[in-house]
């Protein structure tokens, strides 16, 4: 799993049949000090994440496994989503 941020949504008038329903957000990957690295990311959320909310996503099959338990499909055409939203983000204490 890797640190973001939620930067904004994609819309999208025809998706792929197994991703209908679904929400796409932009992701800003983070470093463990919180700063931008690296380009802007579509990823689906799975956990109703909304802009600038710091978040945990994953890449490659384990995306699609939370994508497969919230939709009932055999297969999930994403490589990139959102798996939790953090509450608090740094050293025991800091409240960041």
């Amino acid at each position: 799993m890797e640190l973001a941020r939620v930067v904004g949504s994609v819309w999208a008038t025809v998706k792929q049949p197994a991703l209908g329903g679904g929400r796409l957000v932009l992701l800003q990957p983070l470093d463990a000090s919180g700063t931008p690295k690296g380009a802007v990311v579509a990823a689906t959320d799975t956990v109703g994440a909304g802009t600038g909310d710091r978040v945990l996503w994953t890449t490659a099959y384990e995306a699609a496994i939370p994508w497969k338990r919230l939709h009932p499909v055999d297969l999930a055409a994403t490589d990139a989503s959102v798996v939790a939203i953090l509450d608090r983000f740094g050293p025991r204490g800091a409240g960041r």
